[in-house]
Parts: C-alpha cells; structure tokens; sequence
C-alpha cells in the first residue's frame, strides 16, 4: 500500500469518476459537437487535399474526416474508461497495475492538457486545460509516492 496522505486518495477517487463520466459522454462527441453539419459532405464541391503517402496516398473525402472523428473519439473514450477503471481501483487498494501506469496517465494528461489550446485561448479552454494539468499532476504525484515496505 502507497504510504500518501488521504487527500492524494480523495483526489485519485475524484479523478477516477471524472474520467469514467467523461470517457462514456466522449463517445457522443461527434454528435454533440455537430460534426456532421461542420465538416458537410462530399457534394460540396470543394476538394479536400490530397494525402500524401506515395503511391498509397489518396483524395480525401469530408467522409474520411468525419469518420477520423469518429476514431479519435471513440479511442479517447477507452482511454478515458480505462483510466477511470484503474484510478477507482487504486482508491480501493488495488495494486495490479504498476505505479508506471500513474505516470504514463499523467503524461497523458499533460498532453491533453495542452492540447486543448488548439480549441483555442478563451477562458474556457483555459479552466480546461488547467483542470487536465491537474489530473496530470495528481497522477506524477501517485507515481512519485514511497511504497509501503
């Protein structure tokens, strides 16, 4: 057992729902960010470009970047599940992922945290991404805690 103050397990257990919540609504994204209405469909009449890939690169449709929306969207949401799983675990006592894992969650947190500034600088996205800093600070604390003998 982690040998850390019951504050760090508060904020693992606070963490840990969050994350579940937030992995089961991602895979609603794409409609609830109106996807579909955004990228349009392929009758536009304006060509997407052209991806590059030798002789393997092709035209790509609104189609394709809808779908790739759908993707990402849905590996986010195992992600985020998985990390919601394994934070609750860990707030039970459950041992049987590394404590590796708290710090490869909390460099994932970093970048995500980061990567909200592509959505923009808006107070929104900042209140975002400082609470993903936080989740990535939370876990590279889980991961730097001593070990219980």
């Amino acid at each position: 057992m982690l040998r850390v103050s019951s504050m760090l397990w508060i904020g693992v257990a606070v963490a840990g729902a969050f994350t579940l919540v937030l992995g089961i609504v991602h895979v609603a994204i794409p409609v609830l960010i109106d996807a579909h209405a955004a990228v349009g469909d392929d009758r536009s009449g304006v060509p997407l470009r052209r991806l590059a890939g030798g002789p393997f690169g092709y035209r790509v449709r609104r189609r394709d970047v809808l779908g790739l929306t759908w993707v990402m969207s849905n590996a986010a949401t195992y992600v985020l599940v998985t990390f919601g799983i394994v934070d609750l675990l860990w707030f039970t006592g459950w041992r049987g992922v590394s404590l590796v894992a708290a710090a490869w969650i909390g460099g994932w947190w970093a970048i995500r945290a980061g990567g909200q500034f592509a959505l923009g600088h808006r107070a929104g996205d900042i209140v975002v991404a400082a609470w993903f800093a936080t989740l990535a600070l939370l876990h590279l604390a889980v991961a730097l805690a001593p070990s219980s003998p």
